[in-house]
């Protein structure tokens, strides 16, 4: 069942990105071709206005297609067409394009937020390294460790707070290491095995610190989806300059590894799967702005050039690029899709 959750939740990501574009589109007036939920044949589709609506046999994500948006030329109208996007001036392009990773973003603050409204946040207390909850099956579970142990030395490194924690166990990936921990009275010594994190080779225990649920009002809970929703990014972005400078260690996740965490994430609560969605969003949103061909962030790249030049680059070229590139970039996803599998 998590995971039926976790792919209607990621698709669902993908879709509100497309009605981004969608929505800036018809904004502006450009004609809107087609709007299809999923990808594939597809198995309903009906007409309102000029937009073909279509849910598809394969329902992950969807896409949007704006008339002049493609390499060729042979858009409805004509290269006089005042609604093709291609005949638009650049910024109002440059809206419709921003406008599906700008709608990634506000969907993270909107689920934190809702999240702030209700259920409320697990507000952590990582000044000590007292244990909070223990994930079921997880390393630390297996070793015999409760909620409430005071770590007090991982190996020959003494704790003293969260993060000498993490940083422990982290040096420590599938290999055998002492915990000295203090259990109310007394003081114990447990072999840990951390297990490999998922997307990197470090070592995590599943364990989360100790924490209490707080809950906000409409304007407070509003402030702190912008604020949770700005600290993803700023985290992701350190997190993608660390990985680039090799300070930081990780690896691309697939699709399957997707939603294997996820639904994980899922299966823990509401809480934890919509903070879960947030964060992916938000990974969606830096995604997407990125410079690299076929995605939003390389269009946007020669919208630039075409501003700096006052001319479009050639429709056959930039076509080209995005085609090599969307082909290079399946393959990448389909590569790093096995791998999780493995």
């Amino acid at each position: 069942m998590s995971i039926a959750v976790t792919i209607l939740g990621v698709s669902l990501l993908i879709v509100l990105h497309e009605l981004g574009h969608f929505f800036a589109a018809r904004f502006f007036d450009m004609r809107v071709l087609r709007f299809s939920v999923g990808f594939g044949p597809p198995l309903i589709r009906w007409k309102k206005g000029e937009t073909t609506w279509q849910l598809a046999a394969v329902p992950l994500g969807g896409y949007v297609l704006i008339d002049g948006m493609g390499a060729d030329e042979s858009h409805e109208q004509g290269i006089n067409d005042t609604r093709s996007f291609r005949n638009r001036p650049v910024w109002q392009r440059a809206v419709v394009l921003a406008a599906g990773p700008v709608m990634n973003w506000l969907l993270a603050a909107a689920f934190i937020t809702s999240l702030a409204w209700t259920v409320g946040f697990a507000r952590y207390d990582t000044t000590s390294a007292t244990l909070g909850e223990i994930l079921d099956g997880g390393p630390a579970a297996q070793a015999g460790l409760t909620q409430g142990d005071r770590v007090q030395r991982v190996g020959d490194t003494a704790v003293e707070d969260w993060d000498h924690l993490v940083a422990a166990i982290r040096a420590h990936p599938q290999q055998p290491v002492l915990f000295e921990i203090q259990r109310r009275n007394e003081t114990l010594s447990l072999s840990v095995v951390p297990r490999r994190a998922d997307g990197g080779d470090f070592g995590v225990i599943d364990v989360m610190p100790p924490a209490h649920i707080e809950r906000f009002g409409p304007i407070t809970g509003l402030r702190a989806g912008l604020v949770g929703a700005t600290s993803y990014t700023t985290q992701q972005v350190q997190m993608l300059v660390g990985l680039v400078l090799g300070t930081e260690q990780g690896r691309l996740a697939g699709l399957p590894g997707i939603v294997k965490m996820v639904s994980e994430q899922a299966e823990r609560g509401a809480r934890y799967l919509l903070q879960s969605l947030a964060w992916l969003s938000i990974g969606l949103f830096l995604l997407n702005l990125l410079p690299v061909p076929a995605l939003d962030g390389s269009r946007l790249s020669f919208l630039a050039i075409e501003a700096v030049r006052r001319r479009p680059v050639d429709a056959r070229i930039e076509g080209t690029i995005h085609g090599i590139g969307f082909v290079l970039l399946i393959g990448l996803m389909v590569w790093v899709s096995i791998r999780d599998l493995l």
